[in-house]
């Protein structure tokens, strides 16, 4: 039996999302594998972005495990180079990153399996992860974490929403790789009063005007905190 506090957390992921939690049961039903071997199906795909130290990575985590204890299978992709988006639903455990397992992997043995793993009431967790400090491009990190998903065939897993936990700096287009090719089609914006949050907030919306400018996509604005 779910305890008051996760009723309330879940009401308040119904009241402020783009979908409902009911759909799950009809991703199923739509769900059908394709010649390829990938599922096609119905999948939400939520982009959110914020200047660093907002409440992004807390905010994901509760829509995440909200979800989840209505039975929608969720995947929640951390692009930080903090690598830390997916830590309380995998229960305190920092797991591998995707670059690092790129780095340190042969080709030859790399299984999607080993990048992606289970969380929170089933929830997958995947951690992008970052160069070290001084060394290479966090965003050029982020594209190529992106491209070894797609080529483990992260699209074979059947999902209802994918759910991106992204670095704020928009302006480096590695961190706005979300917000192209058609990976998010929902933004959520966590910002406060703060100016330099208004000022992250600005350049997100800048910058999905510049990749997509005809593209239909749903933006939300969510305030963390403030009066």
């Amino acid at each position: 039996m779910q305890s008051e506090e996760d009723q309330e957390l879940i009401r308040f992921t119904r009241k402020h999302s783009t979908y409902t939690l009911n759909l799950h049961d009809q991703y199923s039903l739509n769900s059908t594998i394709n010649k390829s071997g990938c599922y096609d199906q119905l999948v939400k795909k939520i982009a959110v972005y914020g200047k660093g130290g907002i409440g992004k990575s807390t905010i994901s985590s509760n829509l995440t495990a909200a979800l989840s204890d209505s039975d929608v299978k969720v995947m929640q992709i951390g692009c930080d180079p903090k690598h830390d988006s997916t830590r309380l639903l995998a229960g305190g455990v920092s797991q591998e990153t995707v670059l690092d397992y790129l780095k340190d992997v042969p080709e030859s043995h790399r299984k999607l399996g080993d990048i992606v793993e289970e969380g929170y009431k089933g929830c997958l967790c995947v951690e992008a992860g970052g160069p070290e400090p001084g060394i290479g491009c966090a965003g050029r990190g982020i594209i190529s974490a992106f491209e070894l998903l797609d080529e483990l065939g992260v699209n074979s897993i059947p999902l209802d929403l994918v759910l991106y936990d992204v670095l704020g700096d928009v302006v480096c287009g590695g961190f706005a790789v979300p917000l192209r090719n058609n990976y998010a089609d929902t933004v959520y914006i966590v910002t406060s009063g703060e100016f330099m949050s208004i000022y992250a907030a600005n350049n997100i919306l800048r910058g999905t005007a510049n990749y997509d400018p005809e593209q239909d996509r749903r933006i939300d604005i969510q305030q963390s905190r403030g009066r």
